[in-house]
Order: C-alpha cells, then sequence, then structure tokens
C-alpha cells in the first residue's frame, strides 16, 4: 500500500504485472480486495515482495519532481485505518514513512 492524495493498494498478476488499485475515498477509506488478496508472506513470497518494490520504485521515480510538490496533500491517518483494518484479520505489522 503506498499513499498520497488517495490511497493505492497493489497486486502482482501470476504473469508478475502490477495491478494497481486507488481508493479516492479517503474520508472512509476500504480494502478493495479481501485481505488475503492483498498480503504476502515475508518468508514464502520474498521473490514477488522485491519485484513489487521494484516495480514502484520504476514507476514512481521518473514523476519524483511533480509528486513533490503535492506531497503537502496526503492522506497517512486514512491510509493507516485502511492499513489497521486489513491487519485485523491476521497479526502484522504497518510501518509508515
Amino acid at each position: 500500500m503506498t499513499y498520497d492524495q488517495a490511497i493505492h493498494f497493489y497486486t502482482l498478476t501470476s504473469s508478475e504485472d502490477l495491478t494497481q488499485l486507488q481508493i479516492g475515498d479517503v474520508e472512509d477509506p476500504f480494502a478493495p480486495l479481501p485481505a488475503s488478496k492483498l498480503q504476502l508472506n515475508l518468508a514464502q513470497d520474498r521473490e514477488k515482495i522485491d519485484t513489487i518494490l521494484d516495480k514502484l520504485y520504476n514507476a514512481h521515480s521518473s514523476d519524483s519532481e511533480s509528486k513533490a510538490k503535492e506531497a503537502s496533500k496526503n492522506c497517512a491517518g486514512a491510509a493507516c485505518k485502511a492499513a489497521t483494518d486489513i491487519l485485523s484479520q491476521v497479526k502484522g505489522k504497518k510501518i509508515f514513512f
């Protein structure tokens, strides 16, 4: 999950295509898919996690200037709530930066 003015959830297809689901309603945030579709096991899915991180870096590094101008507008609180809702179904930790 990432966030700016909206909350972005990501899934990785079997062909390793990254799909982004964007939630713009930050007043009442929700998970667009069941938690089982949005979570990966760190020990079992390390390669998938690395792929997602690489794809996110490549997708967002090219537009960092335009994103920096919008940095003052974010929905960190709504993203935290959505993450809490997802993690309430299983044990997990949230790390925000």
